[in-house]
């Protein structure tokens, strides 16, 4: 076994993520490396590295934009598919086959609701379901292009806006 001669240690997600605050090291397995290496100070470097990766070179903000344009595309897909009679799981299908067709990668986030009158909440489940008529879809979906992410939500209603979400509207500043 090697010996370790660094005095402090940088870990990156210990806490401060944005959809993790409390962190996503497992605990039970950082205990174990403190353990085993008693005289090392860690130290949370999350915010470091966030620091460090938030800027993106010319090359990597295209990626970004390729990425932007697959769920773009794909998005368009499920507005021109979201009609009465049609499934959930049919729509998420024709969605993944567009996200697979524009050189889109294997993605993590994919969040749908479907339902009314009041805004269906987005989950991971998707269902058999069939669309009817007044429903609202509740979507947040990624394109992954080369590793990069870029997410959206896309909010459709398959008739009249309910006058519920007339007093939602977009800040401009």
């Amino acid at each position: 076994m090697r010996k370790v001669r660094a005095e402090r240690v940088g870990v990156v997600g210990l806490s401060g993520l944005v959809r993790a605050p409390e962190g996503v090291v497992p605990w039970g397995t950082f205990e174990k490396i403190r353990a085993a290496l008693p005289k090392v100070n860690f130290a949370n470097a999350t915010d470091l590295v966030q620091t460090v990766r938030a800027v993106k070179s010319a090359e990597e903000i295209a990626l970004i934009e390729k990425a932007a344009e697959i769920i773009g595309k794909a998005l368009d897909v499920l507005m021109e598919h979201a009609k009465i009679g049609v499934r959930e799981n049919e729509l998420i299908a024709e969605m993944l086959r567009e996200i697979v067709c524009q050189e889109g990668e294997p993605i993590t986030m994919l969040l749908f609701g479907s339902g009314g009158p009041e805004v269906p909440w987005a989950q991971r489940v998707f269902t058999t379901r069939r669309l009817k008529a007044g429903d609202l879809i509740n979507t947040e979906v990624e394109g992954k292009y080369a590793g990069y992410i870029a997410q959206a939500l896309q909010p459709i209603s398959l008739g009249a806006k309910p006058k519920e979400l007339d007093a939602i509207s977009l800040r401009q500043d």
